[in-house]
């Protein structure tokens, strides 16, 4: 960012002096880091409002709608420009200034939320949509946009903090790229850079972001036998990367559960339980929430989650050893056929030995013992229209098979109509739906 490397001055010596209780008191005597006295019962724009030194913010405030912003109960921290400041630029006076670029230039010196000087770290939001202050310490002195010393800090009021500032600070903008950095996803920022999304991500977007921890990376590393050096020479970094970016300015509160398209052209499954819990496609959680950059929002996950690249018949064909009786039995009865392209389902696939414990109890030897309408209604029963993952059952969510019957699915105990999922084989990604394997047939009526 311009002006990282300014070495910054601290020339100006001015009083604060504030108009309280009918006398001016200055205030020589505080340290520049140490809370100013006396000013707890005043609000911000009574603070600004009185002092002598921040006259034209004052003037500026109490004629746009932001005197009322720091008259009220919000919280808020101001960063305040003196007089001084505002001459240097040639602001001598509200009309100096056209009164959309007051608006502007003061949503941007107003910080949501309580901020104590030593608070003030990194990238902070303001009230300017998209637009961040960036605060750093730099010879024990904090600056910020790497320009702008403070002049007086923590100087409380009612309803937040002012810190005086010795210029006026210029509104910056960060993308994703920026706030990705500064927030520790290292890993996730070297594979953009190394597969050359570096431009894409600075454009204007917006762009959603899921962003797997560091720590994610290296459990996915050891998992898969592989290095980050050897990862990120991968030919398939760039769309394994882009499956993790969705087009739009999506929150939290915005996602709900459902597909969303990724800029892979693939589609993520979203589990929303709640606002606070958060999965994609069954293998990733989001653990941060939220991360606003000037060019979109960031969620971290705790886990990498992976593209689908087979159909359900294709994963369950890899897998033939452990589910050998059930694609028979699907491919025999033709319901394969009868599975709409273009619509997701959810599999529950009996393995091996549950097929073999079910010939037992009917007194079989395999599936062409069984009426072919009869199997093809048991096998439905194991199809469930649309995507659930094990984080969507609930504690006993009813929901309606392709046969018409419905099944009690149990999120604590892993479970539909009481049969266990197999735990080495459940939350299975396809291109249409998603598979779980389990431990029993499922019976019409089981329940």
């Amino acid at each position: 960012m311009a002006g990282h490397n300014k070495k910054v001055s601290f020339s100006k010596s001015i009083p604060l002096g504030l108009f309280l209780m009918g006398g001016l008191f200055l205030l020589f005597s505080c340290k520049k880091d140490d809370p100013i006295p006396g000013t707890e019962s005043l609000s911000l724009l009574q603070i600004i409002s009185e002092d002598p030194n921040f006259s034209i913010m004052s003037d500026a405030l109490t004629k746009t709608e932001w005197a009322d912003t720091l008259q009220g109960p919000g919280q808020f921290t101001v960063m305040a420009p003196i007089d001084e400041d505002f001459q240097q630029m040639g602001i001598g006076q509200y009309e100096d200034l056209q009164p959309q670029k007051w608006d502007s230039l003061l949503q941007y010196h107003i910080l949501p939320g309580n901020y104590e000087l030593e608070q003030l770290n990194g990238i902070v939001p303001t009230l300017l949509e998209g637009h961040f202050i960036f605060a750093t310490k730099e010879e024990e002195s904090k600056v910020i946009n790497g320009q702008v010393g403070i002049l007086a800090a923590n100087i409380p009021a009612s309803n937040g903090w002012i810190h005086a500032l010795d210029a006026v600070i210029t509104p910056a903008t960060y993308s994703v790229i920026e706030v990705m950095d500064e927030n520790g996803f290292s890993i996730f920022v070297e594979a953009v850079q190394k597969a050359g999304l570096e431009n894409l991500l600075s454009e204007d977007g917006p762009f959603t972001l899921f962003v797997p921890s560091d720590e994610a990376f290296e459990g996915y590393f050891e998992a898969q036998g592989i290095s980050k050096e050897g990862w990120l020479e991968t030919p398939e970094l760039t769309d394994f990367l882009l499956y993790f970016m969705l087009d739009g300015d999506l929150s939290a509160k915005d996602l709900s559960s459902g597909n969303f398209p990724t800029r892979l052209g693939l589609e993520v499954y979203i589990s929303k339980i709640t606002d606070n819990e958060i999965w994609l496609n069954g293998q990733a959680q989001v653990t941060i929430t939220d991360q606003d950059a000037g060019n979109g929002i960031i969620h971290g996950l705790d886990s990498i989650y992976s593209a689908p690249d087979k159909t359900l018949l294709g994963e369950i064909t890899e897998n033939e050893e452990s589910f050998s009786e059930f694609l028979g039995a699907m491919n025999y009865s033709g319901l394969w056929e009868e599975l709409d392209e273009e619509k997701d389902y959810t599999l529950f696939a009996p393995t091996d030995p549950a097929f073999a414990g079910y010939y037992a109890t009917k007194g079989i030897t395999g599936y062409e013992d069984i009426n072919l309408e009869e199997l093809r209604d048991l096998l439905r029963n194991h199809i469930i229209p649309g995507k659930v993952y094990s984080q969507d059952f609930g504690v006993n969510l009813q929901i309606t098979t392709l046969q018409g019957g419905e099944l009690s699915l149990n999120r604590e105990m892993l479970q539909a109509n009481g049969y266990g999922l197999w735990e080495d084989y459940y939350n299975v990604n396809a291109l249409n739906g998603v598979i779980h394997g389990i431990q029993a047939l499922l019976e019409p009526t089981d329940y």
